[in-house]
């Protein structure tokens, strides 16, 4: 399995490197995650440990630090519970659960340069608001946490309570209100935040949207913009940031990545198995875009367990995703020397041989030694290739980008390339190299 994990890693590894941030979208798009836990397999969190990851149990915290620094996160929603479990036992006397494991947590990710907003719910059922009143409990927990520990300091509060009744917004507003009264009572400075259904885009209520009204009660909001198709995520959020922008706030729009309870056209899980690579593009074009759009903060992507499974087949909880050998080196094709195909070397079509140098996600660095034109090819120096360091690029065949999986640096290979855009391009595998290809995935 760790094979499997490592070969899908150097192929489909969703982030560069620090050096090449500025130039993948993805990996420099202003992103937030969704950690309800780490299984992906038990995404429900009261069907599994829901303070594990808090309380960096078997390393969870360290694996969950090392995914969101590599892949550009920039602020995780971390769940600690919900009134309904913990009120009597936590918050009704000002305690976090694991809080002294929490705070080491908390300061690992800040050291990484990413802050922590706990993520919380009232009770199970969404439509239930009785003990709304105890939510402003959780303030005093967390400004009395920051208070010990100035070094771990949480940035917010993120509540995901969704009701679809009328009948529940007055409650939901009315803690959404307590909750921002105690908090600037106690002048603890916390972000006070919260899941947005897209049914309160539409939804009316006592003279206004729905939304409108609970974010005039709150800092910020993400919208869970859930769909498969960019435009239609865009749709979805325009009303809530123009309104963002009109009343001095900024908010999120999240994304579903995960097929756990949404279906198939509220998901970007379909891609996300079929073609990361393009996933990973369709982020880093989408947070682009909507960052153009006034009222926008960061793109947030729904959930981290699903996610991580979905990149590389296996659960940030298995014994063998130690993040040491999972995450590095990473395979960035950015990180790719420039290497311009030598004069003369034009139209080649064959096969050229040489020494492995870089290896990238779709494509690697080839020191070449030899050089075998095929029939039709038109280049007027094929010999100017030997010598030459040149960029191999994986053509339209997935087992393409497959086989460069298993390539490792100083390797010898041969292999049938042509010229395509002024780009030495794949067109052609050996049997046992697409056998190779095969096994990788």
């Amino acid at each position: 399995m760790r094979t499997l994990a490592i070969a899908l890693l150097l192929t489909l590894a969703g982030a560069l490197s620090a050096a090449d941030k500025g130039t993948d979208p993805y990996a420099k798009a202003e992103k937030g995650l969704y950690v309800w836990n780490a299984s992906s397999v038990k995404p429900t969190p009261r069907e599994s440990n829901h303070h594990a990851v808090a309380a960096n149990s078997d390393g969870l915290a360290d694996r969950l630090a090392t995914f969101a620094k590599l892949h550009g996160f920039t602020r995780v929603y971390l769940f600690i519970g919900s009134i309904q479990w913990d009120w009597e036992s936590l918050y009704k006397q000002h305690r976090l659960p694991e809080k002294d494991k929490l705070a080491e947590t908390v300061g690992m990710l800040r050291k990484q340069g990413i802050e922590v907003h706990l993520m919380w719910y009232l009770n199970d059922d969404a439509n239930d608001l009785s003990g709304h009143e105890r939510a402003a409990d959780l303030v005093d927990c967390v400004a009395e946490f920051n208070k010990r520990h100035k070094d771990a300091r949480i940035a917010g509060l993120h509540c995901d309570q969704e009701p679809d009744k009328l009948e529940s917004y007055a409650g939901l507003t009315e803690m959404f209100t307590q909750m921002t009264a105690r908090n600037k009572e106690l002048k603890a400075g916390l972000t006070l935040g919260a899941a947005f259904k897209p049914l309160w885009i539409r939804q009316d209520w006592q003279g206004s949207k729905v939304f409108q009204h609970l974010l005039d009660s709150l800092d910020t909001a993400t919208l869970m913009a859930y769909s498969s198709n960019p435009a239609t995520v865009k749709q979805l959020a325009t009303p809530l940031l123009a309104y963002a922008d009109k009343v001095g706030k900024v908010v999120d729009i999240a994304i579903e990545t995960g097929g756990y309870n949404a279906a198939p056209e509220e998901t970007f899980a379909g891609q996300l198995k079929a073609d990361p690579e393009k996933f990973l593009t369709t982020v880093g074009t989408l947070a682009a875009d909507l960052s153009k759009l006034k009222g926008f903060d960061r793109l947030v992507i729904h959930a981290y367990a699903q996610y991580f499974n979905g990149l590389y087949g296996i659960d940030p909880d298995a014994n063998d995703s130690d993040p040491t050998e999972l995450f590095g080196p990473i395979a960035s094709d950015a990180a790719l020397p420039e290497a311009k195909l030598p004069d003369g070397t034009e139209g080649f079509v064959g096969k050229v041989t040489g020494t492995v140098t870089q290896l990238g996600r779709t494509a690697f660095a080839l020191r070449v030694s030899k050089v075998k034109a095929a029939t039709g090819s038109s280049a007027n120096d094929a010999d100017a290739l030997k010598g030459e360091v040149i960029i191999v690029r994986a053509g339209a065949d997935d087992l393409h980008k497959r086989w460069i999986s298993t390539l490792s640096n100083d390797e010898e290979v041969s292999v049938e390339v042509d010229t395509k855009d002024r780009a030495l391009r794949i067109v052609e595998l050996s049997s046992t190299q697409r056998k190779a290809a095969r096994k990788a995935d």
